[in-house]
């Protein structure tokens, strides 16, 4: 075959135009999203979000509440001195926490994507911070003795005036209690005795100080043996130091031990020539309290009446079913329990009032009955707008009881 114009048979190439043409005309379906199922998956994705946080925070608050369990039974004692410090590490924490829940917040509302991880980024450096401030503090920090078997400095301060001279029996609180016969009389054998018994309290290798109002000069006694010795030699003096000066000698004392446990107490009768208010506003005991390491004072009153109790028991009636218009008898027992040896300790050996025990006070016994048989209580009681309305009382018996301790009428 031959063509007179072979050239021409590249013109063949454009049959391939229908065919582009064909491929081109060919449209792919769009995809279109309804607006409600598009609102319908926004809504998934922003619960999704919100429970995820709040599984989140529901596991952050269990582990936080076992080892805030963890630290409560532990009892954790931080010293004075870098109190400060633990407060401002406690502030950085509750603020990581806060930052943290700002945090969640942007994170389910995504307004702003990057608000999240910069409030997320905020708390971290804030823990970070904390646990750095509560390292540094607990490293660098003085040691908190908490065992009760380590030596103690103890400063025992008499208040030996002139006023513990007195009777116990002729003080108007004593007057409210029955004396007893193997008791101390007067307030020095009570200042005395309690001092005798705080002493037995402390380890025996423990540095005592025995400081009345005297001017002598405060120092540690050589043993607990010694210390008794200088309780027992204590009596009242006529000119006797300001109280307010030996406390402060106490605690100059106490403060220069090498030991770490320091307890001052101060045995008075809390008389008011022994506290005037011009000597201790003078005086620096508040600023020496103040001043670190920590130190206890105490104060314990001996001049304060021991209290007793008054028990009221069950009434008893002689004829539980009298004849109508026949008068009964109503008895109740009232008891009067004595009072309580020096600091509470039951003076459960010592004998019973003798005969030269006086009453110590007298209590008034009424006898109430509801009224009957009158016009005002008749369909009484009654439960009237959800409360009880019951008939009047009127006293049908009065006697005055005179109260002796130890004993029941």
């Amino acid at each position: 075959m031959t063509f007179l114009n072979a050239s021409l048979l590249a013109g063949l190439l454009a049959a391939a135009i229908p065919v582009v043409v064909h491929l081109m005309s060919r449209r792919e379906p769009r995809r279109i999203v309804f607006p409600a199922t598009r609102f319908v998956k926004q809504r998934i994705a922003s619960s999704q979000k919100r429970l995820q946080v709040r599984r989140w925070w529901l596991l952050g608050w269990r582990i936080l509440i076992l080892v805030a369990l963890a630290f409560a039974l532990a009892r954790p004692t931080v010293a004075t001195a870098v109190s400060s410090a633990w407060i401002a590490s406690g502030l950085l924490a509750v603020l990581g926490v806060a930052l943290l829940a700002m945090a969640g917040v942007a994170r389910i509302r995504e307004r702003l994507p990057g608000l999240g991880y910069a409030l997320g980024g905020a708390a971290l450096l804030s823990w970070i911070a904390s646990l750095a401030i509560a390292g540094i503090s607990a490293v660098s920090g003085p040691k908190v003795t908490t065992r009760e078997d380590l030596p103690v400095a103890l400063a025992l301060v008499l208040d030996n005036s002139v006023r513990s001279l007195r009777n116990l029996s002729d003080d108007a609180l004593a007057e409210e209690t029955t004396a007893r016969a193997t008791g101390p009389s007067r307030v020095i054998d009570q200042i005395r005795d309690e001092a005798n018994w705080i002493l037995g309290r402390f380890p025996a290798d423990s540095r005592i100080a025995i400081i009345d109002r005297s001017p002598r000069p405060a120092a540690f006694a050589l043993d607990v043996a010694s210390a008794a010795r200088q309780i027992e030699r204590t009596e009242p003096i006529a000119l006797s130091r300001p109280l307010a000066e030996r406390v402060e000698a106490a605690v100059r004392l106490v403060r220069s031990s090498e030991l770490d446990r320091r307890t001052v107490v101060v045995v008075t009768d809390l008389t008011q020539r022994s506290f005037p208010a011009q000597e201790w506003e003078r005086g620096r005991v508040a600023a020496l309290l103040a001043e670190d390491p920590p130190l206890r004072i105490q104060i314990l009153d001996v001049g304060t009446a021991p209290a007793g109790n008054l028990m009221l028991e069950l009434p008893e009636i002689a004829d539980a079913t009298p004849p109508q218009m026949t008068p009964t008898a109503i008895s109740i027992r009232l008891t009067s329990e004595g009072p309580r040896g020096p600091s509470g300790r039951d003076q459960t050996d010592e004998a019973l009032p003798t005969k030269q025990t006086r009453p110590s006070a007298s209590a008034i016994v009424e006898l109430q009955i509801y009224e009957s048989g009158t016009p005002a209580a008749a369909g009484l009681p009654l439960v009237r707008d959800s409360e009880m309305v019951l008939p009047t009382l009127r006293v049908a018996d009065r006697k005055t009881i005179p109260i002796i301790d130890g004993t029941s009428r």
